[in-house]
């Protein structure tokens, strides 16, 4: 018996054939690129980082600050009740004490679901921060989506205003 594989838009469709060994001469095959029965879709998922007022990707080098990330799902399973994990990442490596755990259901196929994370940028300033996820079910990872490049999975923490002089400060004469 061969199987072979096709996949199609984040779908597969398997082929079979059966063969005689002896005289290596195919027996019988089922190769219908459209049989659902056939096909299985492999779920995926894309994201917006903003920052909480939903609307920048700017935040301010403070702490507490918190990014809203809303990611979209695609072909999962309605009912069943999915693990959103996401965490911060600084050129793609984590920055530990980040990671945001969250249990959803998928009401359809196709939908979103948001995480809100909370982390001191007062160390980041200037710099992009990254938030990469991951969609498992029964513990089993599903889909992911961890691009350090991708601007729309990404924030940015302003520089630090500079330190002004305090009254009664000479210093500056």
């Amino acid at each position: 018996l061969l199987f072979c594989i096709i996949c199609i838009d984040f779908s597969v469709v398997v082929f079979e054939k059966a063969y005689d060994i002896e005289t290596e001469t195919e027996i019988t095959s089922h190769e219908d690129i459209s049989d659902e029965g056939q096909t299985v879709s492999i779920p995926e998922i894309g994201t917006k980082a903003t920052a909480a007022d939903g609307k920048t990707n700017v935040i301010k080098p403070e702490k507490d600050q918190r990014i809203v990330d809303t990611v979209a799902y695609k072909k999962l399973i309605p009912g069943e009740e999915y693990e959103l994990t996401t965490w911060l990442t600084k050129d793609g490596k984590k920055i530990w004490g980040t990671e945001v755990t969250k249990k959803f259901t998928a009401k359809e196929a196709d939908g979103t679901v948001q995480a809100e994370l909370t982390f001191d940028a007062s160390r980041h300033g200037g710099e992009d921060i990254t938030v990469f996820e991951e969609v498992s079910l029964d513990h089993k990872l599903v889909a992911e989506h961890k691009d350090k490049d991708d601007k729309d999975q990404t924030v940015t923490v302003s520089k630090p205003a500079p330190d002004s002089p305090k009254t009664g400060d000479e210093s500056s004469l």
